[in-house]
């Protein structure tokens, strides 16, 4: 390859990677836990749950719920697999071919960028569709897409989502609507993308999957229930943990359980200690560059029981700088070590 044009390759592959570290930040949104099937026997209700984090190999967790309670507890494989053994029903995302259809970003942007966005935003459009030999005319936003359908009871249920520039948002919630009506009843599951319709065939429950939440919906079509997977710092076992409990406010996940995946075992108990003295990261914006790119773009802010991290961490330049924005003790010290190995480059 021609040096010049490997030189323009580098600057630009360089530029685009800092641009990416310098507009990271912290979201839960970024990595929390989301349901990818829900299994339904006789007794109970099962969950797999998908993570998305860094430093973490096991990315599958599976929960278990008695009817009795409903309150979901960890579960292994083989605990889940046994279930399968059982009379059971898998459902979620079943979505029919003839619902399959979504507004593009080009079509959500034309709205957005109208001279009257609010209205044009609005805007309604009926949309016909055959299902099961009956044709349901569902009135929605023309900037609606469909995630996932479902006849219940002879009705339509419509999981919908907005397709935007950074992924998908939250749209009409859930559109319900029989064969002789053309105007939906709406369920607003709140919290995130509708993504999935399940069907309790033991029960008069129908479970939604958004993007942060489970909700249930009971009878008279409300929601009932909301069950909340999040990552935190396990009290017993002193790891980073999933965890999926019901609260009618969002559980958020603990930035610090997601800090100490990516630096390995070695850092739990430091990130567990921490943790139990009730940690409040306001902004963990700076230390979720860090620990995930190994750069920060400002002063980092980092309580005094996380500095034994800092001795988990790869003994690079950005660590050691890092250190060097610290009071005393032990972050000292790893700066006195950056200073003999690089005194040209510390601030």
């Amino acid at each position: 390859m021609n040096s010049a044009i490997l030189k323009t390759w580098l600057v630009i592959s360089i530029v685009l990677f800092v641009s990416q570290v310098q507009s990271a930040e912290y979201s839960d949104g970024d990595i929390i836990p989301e349901v990818t099937s829900i299994l339904f026997t006789r007794d109970s209700v099962a969950l797999t749950v998908q993570l998305y984090v860094i430093g973490e190999t096991d990315l599958i967790r599976y929960f278990k719920a008695d009817r009795g309670n409903l309150e979901f507890r960890q579960i292994d494989r083989e605990q889940f697999d046994n279930l399968l053994g059982e009379d059971h029903f898998q459902d979620y995302a079943s979505l029919y071919e003839e619902l399959q259809f979504a507004v593009t970003e080009p079509e959500v942007d034309a709205c957005r960028n109208h001279a009257d966005p609010e209205v044009a935003c609005r805007a309604s459009t009926t949309k016909q569709m055959e299902i099961e030999g009956r044709t349901y005319n569902v009135e929605m936003l023309t900037t609606s897409s469909i995630s996932d359908g479902k006849v219940i009871d002879g009705e339509l249920w419509l999981a919908t989502y907005e397709q935007g520039g950074h992924g998908e948002y939250s749209a009409e919630g859930v559109l319900i609507v029989s064969s002789h009506d053309t105007v939906p009843q709406r369920i607003d599951v709140g919290y995130g993308v509708a993504k999935g319709i399940a069907v309790d065939p033991w029960s008069t429950n129908i479970w939604i999957v958004t993007g942060w939440q489970l909700a249930l919906v009971s009878e008279g079509k409300r929601v009932t229930r909301r069950y909340w997977p999040f990552h935190d710092m396990s009290k017993t076992l002193n790891r980073p943990g999933v965890f999926v409990q019901s609260s009618n406010e969002p559980i958020i996940s603990n930035p610090l359980a997601i800090f100490a995946y990516s630096l390995g075992e070695r850092s739990y108990e430091a990130f567990a200690t921490a943790a139990k003295e009730g940690i409040d990261l306001y902004d963990p914006n700076p230390l979720y560059n860090f620990f995930m790119f190994g750069s920060f773009t400002h002063r980092p802010q980092l309580p005094e029981q996380l500095i034994p991290v800092l001795d988990f961490a790869e003994p690079t330049y950005s660590w050691r700088k890092f250190a060097c924005m610290l009071p005393g003790g032990r972050a000292k010290q790893l700066c006195e070590l950056e200073l003999d190995a690089w005194p040209a480059r510390v601030d």
